[in-house]
């Protein structure tokens, strides 16, 4: 049964020391600036369960903000080159979201990435504009103008799309079973060519919406129905994404330009911090890496502000 209708915003945590208490900075900064509530989700991709929904408790507490914890085990033995292997942890949490929440688009971040503006009405009018996105971010440009290269994520893609198996022949042995994982992005890809798919297009990771009618079709195509299959396949969690949204007959767009959600990067800040802020920016990443500011000089900037 579907619940809360106020915003939601889904957080993959890895196994990192650093991790809840980045946690606890970046839901204080959602809270501090979207306080009439909502449901932040929270993927605990560790070995054991932290209970976030426990331990992270939010600085400004307020009781229409649901802290939701769900556990996903990441077995110490995968090993992953070319992406962190959150492909899973985010499509469990999503699927969540669809099965629990009527909300009417998902905002994804990363643990590096924070709020400093209001995203929720911003984010509604623009899906409620356009019922043919399906995600919205840096998608074909960065918050600067410049375009973003794909290039490398298109050659990997390339690779599933070269293993020309029997999709329709079902899995009866383990060499069968050794193949799904490239069958999974194979089907995928037959899907979303049907829609014009542009190889790797996707809205960078460190901040993205989802809309609701992504989700849906999600559901309806059974792609929630065993996410843990991703575990085996070396892909980022965005261009996943992307590869769902276009297999289900949906697009994406750019929100990164000035007066836009959306000052994301995919290391560092595209912008000092409080140009952000003058540039009408509701989202940043990445805080944690840049090389002109360290990352608890950027926290303290925007905490002080909030």
């Amino acid at each position: 049964m579907a619940e809360q209708s106020g915003y939601v915003v889904l957080v993959a945590a890895g196994p990192g020391e650093a991790e809840p208490e980045r946690l606890v900075d970046l839901v204080d900064s959602i809270i501090a600036h979207e306080p009439d509530g909502g449901t932040i989700v929270m993927v605990d991709d560790s070995t054991s369960p932290r209970h976030f929904d426990r331990a992270i408790a939010p600085t400004r507490p307020t009781s229409n903000t649901r802290i939701v914890s769900l556990h996903h085990t990441r077995p110490a033995e995968v090993r992953y080159r070319r992406g962190k292997g959150i492909c899973s942890p985010v499509l469990m949490g999503l699927g969540w979201i669809e099965a629990n929440t009527r909300s009417p688009f998902v905002l994804k971040l990363d643990t590096d990435s924070l709020v400093i503006g209001r995203f929720v009405d911003r984010l509604a009018a623009r899906f409620a504009g356009d019922a043919s996105l399906g995600v919205v971010g840096a998608y074909r440009h960065t918050p600067t103008g410049a375009e973003r290269d794909v290039s490398d994520h298109a050659k990997n893609l390339d690779r599933f799309d070269r293993e020309r198996f029997d999709l329709r022949r079902p899995i009866s042995s383990w060499r069968d079973a050794r193949r799904e994982p490239g069958a999974t992005v194979r089907r995928l890809l037959d899907r979303a060519k049907v829609h014009g798919y542009r190889m790797a297009e996707h809205c960078l990771g460190g901040g993205y919406a989802v809309s609701r009618g992504l989700l849906d079709r999600m559901r309806r195509s059974g792609d929630f129905a065993n996410t843990s299959r991703w575990l085996d396949i070396d892909l980022p969690e965005d261009v996943t994404v992307g590869l769902h949204c276009r297999a289900c007959g949906l697009t994406m767009d750019d929100e990164v330009s000035e007066g836009r959600v959306f000052g994301v990067a995919y290391r560092g800040l595209p912008f000092a911090p409080d140009e952000l802020l003058r540039r009408g920016h509701a989202v940043i990443h990445a805080v944690k890496n840049d090389p002109a500011i360290s990352e608890s000089d950027v926290r303290a900037f925007y905490r002080a502000r909030r």
